[in-house]
């Protein structure tokens, strides 16, 4: 059977197209290493613990080959969200250095909010297999990541920014999986990235899920709706995330 080797599966097989064997996949996208500090939390196979990872290494074979293939452009709209970032912070830098005073033109950086959606979801399913026989997405999920399906209205990508916060760029990156209280089932994902926390969910709410985010001030959190989500930068800089 295409997709499936060693008793494991392609997480995608639920779709039914698998094609070629399984692949090794990078559970956090390759593009994104230079370096990159993983920490890991919350999963089966870490539970109790935060567990940093190298990421060169850190690839199992969790995907066909048709699968690992169909999912490229989300590495790559996740490689542009972290240039993004990193461009508006330099801009932003750069124009104060050079003076307060002046009466700098507005800059808009964009990033596409759903495709990075799709990619934080994708990431928490890599990540759920990388040990055997733990949980799986679902038909629901892994239909949105693969764009077979819209985000439910209220769910999608939300952005943790406090009020005048100073945003440190930092090359590191941390998931931790949010869990539903009785049923063991992960309902959305948090990931620490560039500096940012982002919020993302295919199922639950986003306003219902930040009213019990414990160290989370709830106020904080800038959820994706009809207009972009900004945030503002020193310079007259801002970066956008649009659906």
């Amino acid at each position: 059977m295409a997709g499936q080797a060693n008793g494991r599966n392609c997480w995608a097989a639920i779709l039914g197209d698998c094609g070629g064997p399984l692949t090794r996949e990078h559970v956090i996208s390759d593009c994104l290493f230079d370096g990159l500090s993983v920490t890991v939390q919350g999963f089966n196979w870490c539970k109790g613990q935060a567990v940093n990872v190298g990421t060169g290494g850190f690839a199992s074979k969790i995907l066909c080959e048709k699968h690992n293939n169909d999912l490229s452009n989300l590495d790559i709209a996740a490689k542009l969200a972290r240039d993004s970032i990193q461009e508006a912070h330099r801009i932003g830098a750069e124009r104060i250095a050079a003076g307060l005073s002046k009466n700098w033109p507005r800059r808009v950086i964009k990033v596409n909010q759903t495709i990075f959606a799709q990619w934080c979801l994708k990431t928490l399913s890599n990540f759920s297999q990388v040990q055997a026989g733990s949980w799986s997405p679902n038909s629901a999920l892994v239909e949105i990541i693969f764009g077979k399906r819209k985000f439910p209205a209220n769910t999608g990508l939300a952005i943790y920014a406090k009020v005048d916060s100073k945003i440190k760029i930092e090359n590191s990156f941390e998931i931790v999986p949010i869990m539903h209280s009785t049923n063991g089932n992960i309902d959305a994902v948090v990931i620490k990235f560039s500096g940012f926390t982002f919020l993302a969910s295919w199922f639950v709410q986003l306003d219902q899920l930040t009213q019990n985010m414990i160290g989370y001030d709830r106020s904080s959190f800038i959820a994706s709706g009809a207009r972009p989500m900004q945030i503002k930068f020193n310079g007259n800089v801002s970066l956008e995330f649009r659906r």
